[in-house]
């Protein structure tokens, strides 16, 4: 069986760039982009949003930095290359996961969520939160990305608790979807804010429908009995976790 994921880089810090926006080929595929976008739109079946995502180039690693060099493109190119194969635009996402550790009467533990039924990817698996893609508002001028705002962004909102109740976000590896096709910045995030909160807030965001709070000292053999429920860069995040050596 081959692997679903990849580390691409740990310990290292990383850098994110984008170089310019993509765009289609010529009027007329474009013309056709707009015109499945409208037809979505128009069917009313899923609620689509057109705003502008990462989508990685290239990654280079040395022992200084993981460089990812980044386009800007519209979400509709991508819901276009995977609607029909013949937009093969080669747009792959980049996008943050963060792993939330919070402190609970009986210790240290890690958030764990169970993605929603209705959710386009990996639906009912279970993840750590937050995640998400890299969006516009990341996106700086002179090319520089603020991923760091991206991990506050999707922790507010996927848990209805303060971002200031953030107290560090620690990026610690760069790694692969390969199933997706995606990539992701992870960074371990101390949070402090009681379960309860948590617990309101992800029921309140639609995306998921369940959450767990797991011992830190047993979140890799929770993750070894579950596996088959996770989803895929859940082993890679741990294993990365682990040579990293980010929990204390």
């Amino acid at each position: 069986m081959s692997k679903s994921w990849e580390i691409i880089s740990k310990s290292t810090p990383i850098e994110l760039t984008w170089e310019g926006d993509f765009q289609p080929d010529t009027p007329r595929t474009e013309a056709k982009i707009l015109y499945l976008w409208k037809q979505a739109i128009r069917k009313g079946s899923e609620a689509y949003t057109n705003g502008a995502f990462l989508s990685m180039i290239s990654a280079s690693v040395d022992s200084k930095k993981t460089a990812v060099r980044c386009i800007r493109a519209q979400y509709m190119y991508y819901f276009a290359q995977n609607r029909e194969p013949a937009f093969n635009f080669h747009l792959r996402p980049v996008g943050v996961s963060g792993i939330i550790e919070i402190q609970t009467p009986d210790g240290p533990a890690i958030v764990v969520a169970k993605r929603g039924k209705t959710v386009t990817q990996y639906p009912g698996l279970l993840e750590f939160i937050p995640s998400g893609g890299i969006d516009g508002d990341a996106l700086l001028e002179g090319g520089r990305v603020d991923f760091m705002s991206q991990f506050l962004r999707e922790f507010a909102e996927e848990t209805g608790a303060d971002p200031a109740s953030a107290t560090s976000i620690e990026p610690f590896a760069f790694i692969h979807d390969i199933q997706s096709d995606v990539y992701d910045v992870c960074a371990l995030i101390r949070a402090d804010c009681a379960p309860d909160t948590i617990k309101l807030g992800v029921s309140k965001s639609g995306e998921y429908s369940d959450v767990v709070f797991v011992p830190s000292a047993d979140i890799e053999s929770f993750i070894e009995k579950n596996k088959h429920i996770f989803v895929p860069t859940s082993p890679a995040i741990i294993k990365a976790m682990k040579e990293t050596r980010i929990l204390r």
